[in-house]
């Protein structure tokens, strides 16, 4: 056993260390294509849910927007970490702080690096900073991850991953309606998210919590047990 689990922890090591780097690639790739030319179909996106606004699309937009700030999400990574130690899973907390702490900083140094302009639509929730990659997309989509990563093992898994899941979706669709953000943009967030989460994850391994519920493939009289 010991020594499948080594390999088991090698795979995972090997494959963080590609979906970093590969994630890693394709944004920086991606940020110099979107700054030298204009992407089809990426202001077209934006300009069509502008014009298709309604107001209970604006108040839904503006809340899911409000949910992926900083001052949300530091909050809920804070409680989460807190709970974690308390399960003694200090590994786990590690990497969300960590975590949530490296992906404002790097989205605002990439932002000042590539200098794109955002859409030039009169949103609603107007930004000040440039737009590659969303910040509010990047740190939805790390957020995601992390309570994916820790309830991995945990028989809740069907239930929150889903929801987080739509929760990170409905963020990045609120930039893209609020004209703040192209679609590339939102890309590029997810990118910048999967780079740092998977090489957060190589080098800390945090643990999921383990289900408190026994596996029914290698409980006795399971369907894993012999007759």
């Amino acid at each position: 056993m010991g020594l499948r689990r080594t390999r088991e922890v090698n795979t995972l090591r090997r494959r963080g260390i590609v979906l970093s780097g590969a994630s890693a690639l394709l944004l920086v790739l991606l940020g110099v294509v979107v700054t030298a030319v204009s992407v089809p179909g990426d202001a077209a996106l934006v300009n069509y849910l502008h014009h298709h606004a309604t107001a209970a699309a604006d108040h839904i937009a503006l809340a899911l927007s409000a949910s992926g700030r900083s001052k949300v999400l530091i909050p809920a990574v804070c409680i989460t970490a807190s709970l974690l130690l308390m399960r003694q899973a200090w590994r786990a907390a590690v990497f969300a702080v960590v975590c949530a702490s490296i992906m404002p900083l790097a989205s605002l140094q990439l932002k000042v690096i590539f200098a794109r302009q955002r859409p030039p639509i009169a949103s609603i929730a107007p930004e000040s900073t440039f737009a590659y990659p969303s910040g509010h997309a990047a740190a939805s989509a790390v957020f995601a991850i992390i309570v994916g990563v820790i309830v991995w093992r945990s028989p809740w898994r069907r239930r929150i991953v889903p929801v987080v899941t739509v929760w990170a979706l409905g963020v990045a669709w609120s930039r893209i309606y609020l004209g703040v953000h192209y679609p590339t943009d939102v890309v590029g967030g997810w990118l910048l998210a999967c780079s740092i989460a998977a090489l957060m994850f190589v080098l800390l391994q945090p643990t999921p919590l383990q289900s408190s519920e026994p596996d029914e493939s290698s409980s006795p009289g399971g369907r894993g047990s012999a007759p």
